[in-house]
């Protein structure tokens, strides 16, 4: 069981001053005007998980303006199934860097912090996820090897280790007899993460396949994986045919640094032939597919929802709602006014220029 955040405190983050929340286990409702500050409250969630922001690059633009640094704050409990909470914190300022702390430890890699707060987001850009780059898609299934597969990260490294090294010597011009030394840990490391993303896509299906029926209606719409190199060779032959083109281009132009996971409706792309609204949902039922299978080995999420009722009929937003309701993980929805979204028995809080306050 992942940990779930007992307290929250932010100081000098994006426009508040200092703030702090005392969250319930399931649906917290945050609520207030636009420009409130109802979606930096949620980025701050994603930047204590992953040390970075869904909306800029750039860090220092999540200082509070004329302020030196943030500061962000946070109780977990269920840490290693322990039953003592943990502190974390995270301080971050323009000249001095990143700063981690975890049960007053410092941290040295940030992929700590993924473990301790697992997260997911589902927000107006969430149908980049199905309608945009394979890049994004590529980075669903390398959060999701992170927190389900955790023996396959040390093969994703590898890989991309290897990966670097033979681009470096293709840059360099290397003869070929170095560049086919360096396919071999490359194929070997490749072999293994396309074996687990194959079976990942196949869970990931099974689970989004009746989330999809009661959001869309639909039965059609299914995910194409595909690994990133033609599904008829094997990678090393593949990397071996392609070694003339791949040093004329100076990197590695197949592998699963290529990999996609497309969806579909019937034969066709999904932004092709589903309306803006139904993308979302698409994406949304994909993401909650996700947290499905990460939460089947024990690794519940953190849910982010901003602004749900975004390209959704009152018909469909009911219908997404409903399954978030049913989540059995803490979660954090953002909305201008309570009636806008049903979500059930929730912990409402608002958000104006006073700061935060817990609706009774």
């Amino acid at each position: 069981m992942s940990a779930r955040l007992r307290r929250l405190t932010l100081a000098n983050f994006r426009c508040f001053e200092q703030v702090s929340i005392e969250p319930g286990a399931g649906v917290n409702l945050l609520l207030g005007p636009n420009g409130a500050g109802k979606t930096s409250l949620l980025e701050s969630l994603f930047f204590l998980s992953r040390a970075q922001s869904f909306r800029t690059r750039r860090r220092e633009m999540l200082i509070r303006h004329n302020q030196h640094a943030l500061r962000l704050q946070a109780t977990l409990s269920g840490v290693s199934s322990s039953p003592r909470e943990v502190p974390l914190v995270l301080a971050f300022a323009a000249d001095e860097g990143l700063q981690v702390r975890i049960d007053r430890e410092p941290v040295r890699r940030l992929s700590v912090l993924a473990q301790h707060l697992p997260v997911l987001l589902i927000d107006p850009a969430a149908r980049e996820l199905v309608a945009g780059s394979p890049r994004l898609r590529r980075r669903l299934l390398d959060w999701s090897l992170f927190h389900a597969a955790p023996t396959q990260v040390e093969a994703w490294r590898r890989y991309m280790l290897a990966l670097r090294q033979r681009n470096a010597a293709l840059r360099r011009r290397e003869p070929a007899s170095v560049i086919r030394s360096l396919d071999v840990p490359l194929a070997a490391a490749a072999g293994a993460i396309h074996g687990w993303r194959e079976g990942f896509a196949r869970a990931l299906q099974s689970a989004m396949a009746p989330l999809l029926d009661r959001l869309l209606g639909r039965e059609d719409i299914r995910l194409r994986y595909q690994s990133g190199w033609p599904a008829e060779q094997e990678f090393a032959e593949v990397l071996a045919a392609r070694l003339e083109r791949d040093r004329q281009a100076g990197l590695t132009g197949a592998g699963p640094h290529r990999a996609d996971l497309r969806p579909l409706a019937g034969n066709q792309p999904v932004a092709e032939v589903l309306s803006g609204g139904e993308q979302k949902l698409v994406a949304a039922a994909l993401v909650l597919a996700q947290a499905q299978v990460i939460a089947a080995v024990g690794r519940d999420p953190v849910l982010l929802v901003d602004d749900l009722p975004a390209e959704l009929d009152a018909e469909r937003r009911a219908k997404l709602a409903g399954l978030l309701r049913e989540m059995p993980v803490q979660q954090f929805w953002t909305a201008l006014a309570p009636g806008l979204v049903d979500a059930g028995p929730a912990r409402c809080f608002e958000i104006g220029r006073s700061g935060i306050k817990a609706m009774l």
